[in-house]
């Protein structure tokens, strides 16, 4: 498939659109409407769809074509992850009535969206989760009061039609359980909850040495305003 282009008038740079083509990421796939807009963030932090990022990938292009930066070689697009914008996007489709059921075949707009199945559903089918047994622990949210980011559900990168169950950190890929069974069975795969603990983990560790470095610099630079304070001072006695 390929991404149709917007043209020239849009400004690259603007993390609500495309970096490649422009689509408004609040916009649906053209080639697949049932389905949210695909949202990868590269290492430089700019945005591109994913059918942008699988052509330039597929081409001696460099992925970001604001900044040229370059990626490590085999990177497929599944191995980028999706934007926090992601959620953004879907909330916003959500309050405007535009978010698709994920359950029925109809696609019906979604009045709630369940957190512990990570499914957006409409009205009937709210109801039928509510009245079956099997989900009466589950969390539903109303869509029309939502005051915060709704997650989307990770997808077989093999199987797209099925939720991926695992985490391989071998291959670096989430994958459904055939799949698991199939390709990545001695590789110590992980429940995608589980390797969502972990990658939390990480990253808030990551943060408080962010944190701790920030100290350090503010610290360095006071030291250095005082140190520029004394020296003019010196330079307005000698004077």
């Amino acid at each position: 498939a390929e991404c149709p282009s917007m043209g020239e008038g849009w400004d690259r740079s603007d993390i609500g659109l495309c970096a490649g083509c422009g689509q408004d990421f609040r916009s649906v796939v053209p080639q697949a409407p049932s389905l949210p807009a695909d949202v990868k963030l590269l290492g430089c932090l700019h945005c591109l769809c994913g059918l942008c990022l699988e052509q330039r990938l597929a081409t001696e292009l460099p992925p970001c074509p604001v900044c040229g930066d370059p990626v490590e070689d085999e990177l497929q697009p599944a191995d980028f992850p999706s934007c926090f914008l992601a959620q953004v996007v879907d909330a916003q489709k959500a309050l405007a009535s535009e978010l698709p059921c994920d359950e029925c075949v109809d696609a019906d707009a979604a009045v709630s969206h369940c957190r512990t199945c990570v499914s957006n559903l409409c009205e009937y089918c709210s109801a039928h989760h509510k009245r079956s047994r099997a989900f009466q622990q589950h969390e539903l949210l109303d869509l029309s009061r939502l005051e915060g980011p709704i997650h989307r559900a990770v997808f077989c990168r093999v199987h797209v039609d099925q939720r991926a169950s695992s985490w391989c950190g071998v291959c670096r890929v989430f994958c459904c359980r055939l799949c698991e069974d199939r390709d990545h069975a001695d590789h110590g795969t992980k429940a995608v909850q589980a390797a969502a603990v972990d990658a939390a983990g990480k990253v808030a560790a990551a943060l408080r040495r962010v944190s701790r470095l920030q100290e350090g610099l503010a610290h360095c630079h006071r030291s250095v305003l005082r140190r520029k304070s004394a020296l003019e001072s010196h330079k307005a006695n000698a004077d």
